[in-house]
């Protein structure tokens, strides 16, 4: 299960750079209701890909080997990489064309 930590924590990490990169971004931007919104989602995307990193993490070491710790960790798994890329593909929308370069 160390695997599961490393990969998915690295995907969390790639989500947190472009996260923070975005808000960064958004300094220099006027704060527009639309721009408020995709804030909102990104950050509501970033925080489920951690949540889900970390339930996933926990479940993995404490729960008792079978099938259904492992439904758990594979939920874990899809939803906190569907998490981490959305909220990369968020940040590369809030950021604006330039972070297309």
């Amino acid at each position: 299960m160390i695997a599961f930590r490393l990969v998915y924590s690295a995907s969390l990490g790639g989500a947190e750079g472009a996260h923070d990169s975005a808000f960064e971004a958004a300094k220099r931007k006027p704060a527009i209701p639309v721009l408020i919104s995709l804030a909102g989602e990104m950050q509501k995307s970033f925080r489920s890909a951690g949540t889900a990193v970390a339930t996933m993490v926990a479940t993995a070491e404490t729960a008792s080997p079978g099938a259904e710790m492992m439904s758990q960790v594979m939920t874990g798994r899809t939803v906190a990489g569907r998490a981490a890329m959305r909220t990369a593909e968020l940040a590369l929308e809030r950021a604006g064309g330039g972070a297309f370069h």
